[in-house]
């Protein structure tokens, strides 16, 4: 009996913690990423692209440039910050 309610709670923590683990992946890559991409784009292609009714289709594109863009700032203010 004690083995079954200990592999009943490990199941219900796990699920848990699988379940945030998804929403701040989820969030930080619908979210965070999405609008440092969304931003650099506009500003790179001086507004012209993404455009609002084509931006929902795009939005792989826009998540991808996001995170390009994210390790180019970590690994330049890693570049310029050392002593």
């Amino acid at each position: 009996m004690e083995e079954i309610t200990g592999s009943f709670l490990s199941g219900i923590v796990r699920a848990i913690f699988f379940l945030i683990r998804w929403f701040i992946v989820e969030a930080l890559l619908e979210f965070v990423f999405y609008w440092i991409g969304k931003i650099s784009l506009l500003i790179f292609t001086l507004g012209h692209y993404p455009k609002e009714e084509k931006a929902r289709a795009d939005d792989g594109i826009i998540i991808c440039f996001g995170i390009l863009i994210s390790i180019v700032i970590v690994i330049t203010g890693a570049y310029f910050s050392r002593g």
